[in-house]
């Protein structure tokens, strides 16, 4: 079976895709691609998977359509038994590529994408851009083989169109052999909190940072940013950080690529989420919330992120808060610094739910199931023709054997 990993705006190398589900695949299926823009971020360890790169960024709308078309030309001379797509302009060309080759298509939803489009549009509007997306989006889902989502809530939302036995939820657990074996960490005098990932305002920047300053007023605490802080937003941190002399509280590693974000999370002992309360942020369940549990950290996050707040109080693994306000963060973090024993059986439970119920090795398994059933369905019967040592097919297929 050759399988296309087809994505449109992410990079080739991105955690979901490569790190997680292509390896995985590759452990099975020998023939596992990945078309997608951005060549340069193409890894160098490449753990036997292949890659086909487009010449569009796809980063201003624009581009999109053009994204679209090149991203069709360069799946379809894969010719491959399953395509699976990632996001809205993969998913269009997908189930383009089923009806000219009569391929299997597997859609993978990461965000709830109607939710993400409302986002751009000032509220009053957010809930009818919503409506009308997802009218469009049903009847792509309508024809795909089997759906996938990244969280409870998407997968839900995907089974009301594609029924619950074409759909599955594949979290974004963490990776054991990436991130590192969760160890035991000494947590003395000194507390570390950690945010993993981008820091912006919509992700909670104000809040967090003037809660850490609260929380600094009694405890020793450092502040650590596992990724960056960029633009404007940084313009503000910056400058709060300079007017309240916060500069050996708050630390910055940079972004990180995926292999190194281990190491610098491992020696924190709290993490922190703070959505704002956005349409595509009440239903996510990140990467960065996995990765605390997987370190055995407890998690503080707000209580209008259904998916992690549910987890969180399922799992008794941290703390969850009212709204995004400084103060409720504060009270939160000074709660687990001064309740060291409670604050740490919040971690052992992270890490045991962690290990025993949402680790990638235990999604992986998911994974697996959902292409032995593409593959007992049967796929189309495909000349390939020949391949060069790069993996690349260099022979010409006619329109009669399309």
């Amino acid at each position: 079976m050759r399988i296309c990993l087809l994505t449109s705006t992410h990079k080739p190398n991105d955690p979901r895709i490569f790190f997680k589900e292509a390896r995985s695949l590759s452990k099975r299926y020998r023939d596992v691609w990945i078309v997608s823009p951005y060549a340069s971020h193409i890894p160098a360890d490449n753990d036997g998977i292949r890659f086909l790169p487009i010449n569009t960024h796809p980063e201003r709308w624009g581009k999109r359509l053009k994204t679209m078309q090149e991203l069709f030309e360069a799946a379809s001379s894969l010719r491959a038994d399953v395509y699976h797509c990632h996001e809205p302009e993969s998913l269009i060309t997908a189930v383009r590529l089923k009806k000219v080759l009569g391929c299997k298509v597997v859609f993978d939803s990461h965000e709830m994408y109607s939710a993400t489009l409302a986002q751009r549009f000032p509220k009053v509007l957010q809930a009818p851009v919503m409506k009308v997306y997802q009218r469009f989006e049903k009847t792509k889902v309508k024809k795909c083989d089997f759906v996938i989502g990244a969280t409870q809530s998407i997968s839900r939302y995907l089974a009301q169109t594609a029924g619950p036995d074409r759909t599955e939820t594949i979290l974004n657990g963490a990776m054991p052999d990436i991130l590192g074996p969760a160890r035991s960490n000494h947590w003395g005098e000194e507390t570390v909190i950690c945010h993993n990932g981008s820091l912006e305002f919509a992700r909670g920047l104000k809040c967090i940072i003037e809660a850490i300053r609260k929380v600094a007023a009694k405890h020793a605490v450092k502040f650590r940013i596992v990724g960056d802080v960029f633009g404007r937003d940084r313009q503000w941190l910056d400058s709060y950080i300079k007017k309240h002399g916060m500069e050996d509280i708050v630390q910055r590693t940079g972004w990180l690529e995926y292999l190194k974000i281990g190491p610098a999370i491992s020696g924190c002992h709290i993490g922190l989420i703070a959505f704002d309360k956005l349409p595509n942020h009440v239903i996510a369940a990140p990467n960065k919330l996995f990765n605390y549990m997987h370190f055995g950290m407890p998690v503080v996050a707000p209580d209008h992120c259904t998916d992690i707040s549910r987890l969180i109080e399922d799992e008794q693994c941290g703390l969850v808060v009212r709204g995004n306000s400084a103060s409720s963060y504060a009270d939160a973090l000074n709660y687990l610094v001064e309740n060291r024993n409670r604050a740490l059986e919040m971690g052992l439970n992270a890490r045991k739910a962690s290990d025993t119920k949402y680790s990638w090795p235990i999604m992986e398994k998911k994974l697996f199931e959902i292409y032995r059933q593409l593959g007992n369905s049967g796929h189309p019967s495909i000349r390939y023709g020949t391949r060069g040592t790069s993996g690349m097919v260099i022979k010409k297929f006619t329109n009669s054997e399309v």
